[in-house]
């Protein structure tokens, strides 16, 4: 009788299957990564193709701190999907802008690591980019700016509270404001450190004013919009929180609730309500003409100048003095308080 095999065998024979298949199964894993790209890197690398293209430093502070968190949650560039929608869902705001954003910033990143790194695809590239939902904006009237314009208690809120509202700025081109700029303020022009470009940019002399009593003794090249808090026997230029802080402390006082941005916006809708010229509005902000896709129009700077001292909001409150008046929402019989919108008529005809 012949014995073809032992039952020992038999039984061991699948446990030794196992066992291959788990260390090819292994070996696999340990192969993909050591082929896994190190997430750093290629933010490193990014971020080094970005300085060679000139970018603002602005723009290149933005792009190295969201990236920098993504390498502080993942050592190595998942491959797959889910973790990276699993990252993306913690930027779930009202409007879903923050988290479209983020996944843009990450999709560049991805194909850089396609293109650069040889990673096998970008796991974002058929993915839909978030639904933003659009908001109506916000806008103070000008009786709102009279309760504002009231509540500054230092210097550094007077001169932020007048760029933001009288002039239209930006936060951030706010701060980035030194003590060089002012000093070479010429013909009611200040160098302006925009969103999209640097120019001169009409200013009103009682803010230049504030800009020259905030310089101080400070250094050239110093900004001079500073924090409270003294360290190392100095203050310590204003930033992003300090300045938002700054304009909710106006807002808190005032009684009302707005966000910072909306000061840009509601400068630029009463100087179009006031003038009747949106063009203006907008070349006053420095943004984009509307219908255009870049400026034909050469706007003379001394005309802008004269056109910001006849419609910046502060010249519309400060020339309309009833606004000024306790009761200026109160109408009784024929004698009443203007309206913004009469008193700006008003201040047109004059």
């Amino acid at each position: 009788m012949t014995i073809t095999g032992s039952p020992q065998a038999e039984i061991s024979s699948p446990v030794s299957t196992q066992e291959v298949a788990g260390k090819e199964l292994a070996s696999k894993r340990a192969a993909k990564l050591s082929q896994a790209v190190p997430t750093h890197l290629v933010v490193d690398s990014l971020l080094k193709l970005k300085r060679h293209k000139r970018l603002k430093q602005s723009s290149l502070c933005t792009y190295e701190k969201r990236w920098r968190h993504f390498v502080r949650v993942f050592e190595l560039m998942p491959e797959e999907l889910d973790p990276i929608l699993d990252y993306l869902a913690q930027f779930d705001g009202e409007t879903g802008r923050y988290k479209r954003d983020r996944q843009d910033l990450l999709s560049m990143l991805y194909q850089h690591a396609v293109t650069r790194f040889g990673m096998a695809s970008n796991p974002l590239k058929d993915v839909d980019r978030p639904q933003v939902t659009k908001k109506p904006i916000k806008t103070l009237s000008l009786e709102q700016v009279v309760l504002v314009d009231s509540t500054p208690q230092t210097l550094t809120e007077r001169a932020a509270w007048e760029l933001l509202i009288g002039h239209g700025w930006r936060q951030v081109e706010v701060r980035r404001i030194t003590a060089e700029d002012v000093c070479n303020i010429q013909d009611g022009l200040i160098w302006c450190r925009g969103k999209e470009r640097h120019e001169l940019t009409p200013i009103l002399p009682e803010t230049q004013a504030l800009l020259q009593l905030l310089t101080d003794t400070l250094p050239n090249k110093e900004p001079i919009f500073r924090g409270r808090r003294i360290r190392h026997g100095q203050t310590e230029p204003l930033g992003e929180d300090g300045m938002s802080q700054l304009v909710n402390r106006l807002f808190s006082r005032a009684g009302i609730s707005y966000k910072g941005h909306d000061l840009r916006r509601t400068f630029a809708t009463l100087v179009q309500r006031a003038s009747g010229n949106e063009f203006l509005a907008m070349r006053l902000i420095r943004d984009k003409i509307p219908g255009q896709s870049e400026r034909y129009i050469n706007y003379s700077l001394g005309q802008l100048r004269e056109d910001l001292e006849r419609y910046s909001p502060l010249r519309l409150i400060r020339k309309a003095p009833a606004l000024r008046e306790q009761d200026f929402l109160v109408e009784t019989g024929e004698s009443r308080t203007p309206r913004p919108e009469e008193a700006a008529q008003n201040l047109l005809q004059a």
